[in-house]
């Protein structure tokens, strides 16, 4: 999936948005995760709604900003060659992730690797 299909899938949220907004992206993409990034689509984390729960549950409301509860240090991939493969390796070793991002040099957020749910 391509950057410019990213935010129409509901896969990416700004970093400035509030946990009603990545819930409703959550709910909207039914993988239970997405990619928080910056205005210019670097990736700043990622925010799962195990978090979200917990935040919830710890005091803060759906309006509270997601800058406060993101995964600031997620597992994700480099723009390399055959990184298919390597995504395939991590879903292999990690059951608990279902999306991976995949960042260019600069930490551009450019494409997410989705769980193939027959794997």
């Amino acid at each position: 999936m391509k950057q410019e299909n990213l935010k129409i899938k509901n896969y990416v949220v700004k970093d400035n948005d509030t946990i009603k907004d990545a819930m409703s992206s959550i709910n909207d993409n039914r993988k239970g995760t997405v990619m928080v990034c910056d205005n210019n689509f670097h990736l700043i984390g990622v925010l799962s709604d195990g978090e979200i729960r917990r935040a919830l549950t710890s005091g803060k409301n759906i309006l509270s900003p997601i800058k406060e509860i993101i995964n600031i240090n997620p597992v994700f991939i480099k723009n390399e060659f055959n990184y298919q493969k390597t995504a395939k390796d991590i879903f292999r070793k990690k059951n608990n992730i279902n999306m991976l991002p995949v960042i260019d040099g600069d930490n551009k957020l450019i494409d997410v690797i989705i769980r193939d749910c027959k794997s």
